[in-house]
């Protein structure tokens, strides 16, 4: 928690040239031992070095891992990409109301961050 409280930090003291945007995460709707993916989308289009997305997922307030997952490139235009970054799992009863944060940090160190809850239903 320590680590996700620094990097809210970092965004609130970089207001001046910080995202306004967050980025978007996609979450399907997901049921007990199913696949499921969350998708995490950085805001606006990158040009130059891509940024990285760094997923951390709490469970019960208790930070349950934390890594950075492989990034999806598409070509918009001539010099600029939208990239995004994919989490599959194992949609458990227990993952019901855990938090999963996608964070999204750039070349220049401005982090920008969205947090889900997940909602995994029986069958």
């Amino acid at each position: 928690m320590a680590v996700l409280t620094w990097i809210i930090l970092l965004v609130l003291a970089n207001t001046d040239t910080a995202l306004s945007q967050k980025p978007t995460v996609t979450v399907p709707p997901l049921t007990e031992g199913q696949q499921g993916s969350l998708t995490c989308t950085a805001p606006g289009l990158c040009s130059g070095s891509g940024p990285k997305i760094t997923w951390t997922w709490t469970e019960g307030g208790k930070e349950e891992f934390r890594f950075t997952e492989s990034i999806s490139v598409e070509k918009m235009t001539e010099g600029t990409w939208k990239m995004s970054s994919t989490l599959t799992f194992n949609s458990l009863a227990e993952s019901h109301d855990a938090n999963v944060t996608c964070a999204v940090r750039y070349s220049n160190n401005i982090t920008t961050l969205e947090t889900v809850t997940l909602n995994v239903t029986c069958e």
